[in-house]
């Protein structure tokens, strides 16, 4: 039985009690049966809820329950704008005339290989937004080896690599970087943001305080955010004087957090 049959079942039932004082814990039970059929379906939910708000205002005047049969039709479910916060951003006038005199810096079409230079929307460009800092990309002996990868691997590994996408490459990978950096072992994550969300949110807590500098790309700031640790900011290339804070907890580990070598954005 679907959820409207189930309710207008439960009215009908509902319509062979009296409405005295003595019937108001069986009509408290079948509104909260309502509402529990009404979880998880929106419609339903508005409807249910209707009627619940409808028997207990009665109640209120009445001391009763009333009859559920009077109850006036519930009202037409409606459906939330999830885009509303679009529409009605306060920006929104800006970001249109941008657009229409094509001022819109995002998502822009480049149609070259990447490089200090780049062909972009048919006009050649200076590259400054690029983490590509020693020009590997093009390297002839990269592409070599990525040819070599796409004939043994194909063009996706479908899966994470916790799951199933790790290969001997990746391992190969990570054994040189530690070996290199002379540590245990190494973690080659796929993008720089994902490295700074799973390294910070994984070696803080929320016992800890990160002085951050203001100047900090967001995939560090929401690294901490996610580890829980308490988040103090400081004005980029100002002394961070939070750090000697006699306040904070002699316990508790101070960390600090700056950009270093990035691209400018």
């Amino acid at each position: 039985m679907n959820l409207e049959n189930r309710y207008q079942e439960l009215r009908r039932e509902a319509t062979v009690l009296a409405g005295e004082p003595k019937d108001i814990p069986q009509r408290a039970a079948m509104l909260h049966e309502i509402y529990l059929d009404s979880r998880g379906n929106h419609g339903f939910a508005e409807i249910a809820t209707h009627g619940a708000l409808w028997g207990f205002r009665f109640f209120e005047t009445t001391g009763t329950l009333g009859n559920l049969a009077d109850m006036p039709e519930a009202p037409t479910p409606t459906t939330p704008d999830l885009f509303q916060k679009a529409r009605d951003h306060e920006r929104r006038e800006l970001i249109d005339y941008a657009r229409r005199e094509d001022l819109i810096p995002y998502f822009r079409e480049v149609e070259s290989e990447s490089g200090p230079v780049v062909t972009m929307e048919g006009r050649e460009r200076l590259m400054l937004g690029s983490n590509n800092y020693l020009g590997l990309t093009g390297d002839p002996r990269v592409k070599a080896a990525a040819r070599d990868a796409l004939e043994r691997y194909g063009t996706g590994l479908t899966g994470s690599r916790l799951m199933n996408g790790t290969t001997p490459l990746h391992r190969e990978l990570e054994e040189e970087i530690a070996a290199w950096m002379r540590t245990e072992d190494a973690l080659v994550f796929t993008t720089g943001y994902q490295a700074n969300l799973g390294c910070l949110s994984a070696i803080l807590n929320a016992s800890d305080t990160v002085v951050a500098d203001s100047g900090d790309h967001a995939s560090i700031l929401d690294g901490c955010k996610l580890s829980g640790a308490r988040l103090r900011p400081f004005r980029h290339q100002r002394h961070p004087s939070s750090v000697h804070d006699r306040r904070l907890s002699c316990d508790a580990r101070r960390v600090s957090t700056t950009p270093c070598a990035r691209s400018a954005d």
